[in-house]
């Protein structure tokens, strides 16, 4: 790679040696990266806070070979969403997001759309627009649905995974297929192996989730319910993907989160 310049969103950070610390970093050229910054622990250095978390900067980076660990030769900060540590719950959100981002990347692989949502919602936690915790947790479940998608693991909630026929009415309980990645019809049941069954309205509401885009998120009116059963569905899928659970799910999902 020799020297590159690259924007990059802090990820997080790892102490290493005496004064060094290992920095994952989600770029916009490159996907997800680590790299060592030197002396970033001592009490004088030239990075100060632009390679903590949440942080968007851009970065010099240098290896020998891509097989080496990049070291930062050089940080400017783009924005450094420092009201994202203000407040406990803001806090937990973003690190939520970044968490996100981390599990379901591979390493040196582009990835701008992601790179790209992660800097507007950030933008729009810091702005205070959504106002409400309600807008917040919706931002979680929006969030999820659209990494998924732009990971690779887009749920197939139009038609079913096997026939790509129509799954019902829908006011009707529909069946979700985690192995396969969608919607089951009745009659492909026995061809899905386990199955997950959701509730009309709050399949509705995880379609619309879907197709949202990050303007129209305070416009959903999602019932607490239909909330509830998506988080249950999305928590299980991200096992299913990863083989273990998120460390930020179950402060969402027990409610310990608090505007």
């Amino acid at each position: 790679m020799g020297f590159t310049r690259t924007e990059a969103i802090v990820l997080k950070t790892k102490n290493l040696r005496e004064a060094d610390k290992l920095i994952t970093l989600f770029t916009r050229e490159h996907g997800k990266m680590q790299a060592v910054a030197k002396g970033l622990r001592k009490v004088k250095t030239r990075y100060g806070a632009s390679l903590e978390m949440f942080t968007h900067n851009q970065v010099m980076l240098f290896n020998k070979t891509d097989r080496d660990l990049a070291k930062v030769t050089g940080c400017q900060v783009l924005h450094p969403f420092y009201s994202l540590r203000e407040s406990f719950f803001k806090y937990s959100m973003a690190s939520y997001l970044l968490e996100l981002v981390d599990q379901l990347s591979e390493y040196n692989q582009a990835n701008e759309d992601i790179f790209n949502l992660l800097g507007k919602c950030f933008s729009l936690m810091e702005t205070g627009e959504l106002k409400t915790r309600d807008n917040y947790l919706l931002l979680w479940d929006w969030f999820a649905v659209q990494v998924l998608d732009m990971s690779g693991y887009r749920l197939a909630l139009q038609d079913c995974v096997f026939c790509h026929s129509q799954a019902g009415h829908p006011d009707e309980a529909v069946y979700l297929s985690l192995l396969n990645g969608g919607l089951v019809c009745p009659d492909c049941l026995s061809r899905s192996g386990e199955v997950d069954k959701m509730m009309g309205p709050d399949f509705r509401s995880l379609i619309r989730l879907q197709n949202c885009d990050l303007s129209g998120i305070t416009g959903l009116d999602i019932i607490p319910d239909s909330r509830v059963a998506i988080k249950k569905y999305l928590e299980k899928y991200f096992n299913y993907l990863l083989g273990y659970p998120l460390n930020c799910q179950d402060f969402f999902m027990t409610g310990k989160a608090a505007a």
